[in-house]
């Protein structure tokens, strides 16, 4: 019975209201009230995880009510309920909610903010002029970050096909990377990409799986939250990769010819993710 209940609070970060759980005479009948329900779930589980939990999806409802913004201006009654309880929780009154989401809004149009986001953010391949971040990992972005991404996607669309997102931060711009075989290839080619201008609101695409000589991706690792289960079998990659000198000439591994040359001088191949001789 209590499951419902864990989930509940997994997704919102806090207690519900008696008429958000379909079961909720059993609950009452049980413990009481849902407040009491929840503290015999925190004697068995971690508390500092809920902690941790509660702590974002407050960010997560402040990006979405900065998002919100968008569609113009709104008031408490125009969100559905559970957000409106959601908000009570987290940011009561309204108008703090209201204002911290404008705020953060705001933000994201400056780039002094997106370099300060950039350099604290603990997911993505970090290079000078962007951070990079596989789709997955786009929620442990900071929230600043996510908004920047959102309103690019605004623009553009939803992109089924990205794997890779490039949130540049000498210029307000968000592109969108297409590596269709990023997980089974230790170095997979650069397809395609769409480039979005948040200043002039438009976009560009180009190809690239109709070249020669394609971009392609090292330290696959970088672009995924420690978590997932391939970030360790990536690491090791890269780490023995490293370790016989493969990324030396920086300059001549970022294409497929190049790569495919240290390889042939080296003579190594790579087998499942796995470093060895040829």
């Amino acid at each position: 019975m209590l499951e419902s209940l864990i989930d509940f609070v997994a997704a919102h970060g806090r207690v519900p209201k008696d008429e958000e759980l379909p079961n909720k005479d059993q609950f009452l009948e049980a413990f009481g009230t849902m407040k009491q329900a929840f503290r015999v779930v925190q004697t068995v589980t971690d508390r500092k995880e809920w902690v941790k939990i509660a702590d974002r999806r407050r960010i997560d409802l402040l990006v979405h009510l900065a998002l919100r913004q968008f569609d113009g201006n709104y008031s408490m009654k125009d969100l559905p309920k559970s957000t409106q309880y959601d908000v009570r929780a987290f940011y009561q009154p309204f108008k703090k909610a209201d204002i911290l989401a404008s705020k953060l809004l705001f933000s994201a149009g400056s780039l002094d903010a997106i370099q300060l986001a950039c350099r604290s953010s603990s997911v993505g391949k970090l290079t000078p002029s962007a951070p990079h971040i596989h789709k997955k990992a786009l929620h442990p972005l900071p929230a600043l970050l996510r908004v920047y991404e959102a309103c690019a996607r605004r623009i553009v669309g939803e992109i089924s096909e990205t794997n890779l997102i490039k949130l540049h931060r000498d210029s307000k711009m968000v592109s969108y990377l297409s590596y269709p075989d990023f997980w089974e290839n230790p170095h997979p080619p650069l397809a395609s990409s769409y480039s979005v201008n948040l200043v002039e609101q438009r976009f560009d695409f180009r190809r690239y799986d109709n070249r020669k000589n394609r971009p392609i991706l090292h330290r696959k690792e970088t672009f995924i939250p420690s978590s997932h289960p391939d970030f360790t079998k990536f690491s090791k990659l890269t780490s023995d990769e490293e370790a016989v000198g493969l990324y030396e000439n920086s300059e001549m591994i970022g294409h497929e010819e190049g790569w495919l040359k240290i390889f042939v001088t080296k003579q190594l191949k790579i087998i499942n993710h796995e470093l060895t001789k040829s």
